[in-house]
């Protein structure tokens, strides 16, 4: 599982970590919970999804959703 090293930021949509993983760091998006919230997660995540073989910005490399 992932690692939690600090809190990077937070907002009205959720939280933001940073996290480590088999010696990588990353990014871990925690939204808030609601449907609003659900599809937003889902839209950004196709996108990301889409631009990933492109070599700009950050890459998706994980996503799911935990019930908790």
């Amino acid at each position: 599982g992932y690692k939690c090293v600090k809190l990077l930021g937070q907002g009205s949509f959720g939280r933001v970590f940073e996290v480590e993983k088999s010696g990588w760091r990353y990014a871990v998006k925690i939204s808030r919970q609601g449907a609003q919230y659900e599809k937003s997660c889902k839209r950004e995540g196709s996108i990301m999804e889409d631009i990933n073989h492109l070599e700009i910005g950050p890459k998706l490399v994980d996503s799911f959703t935990h019930e908790g």
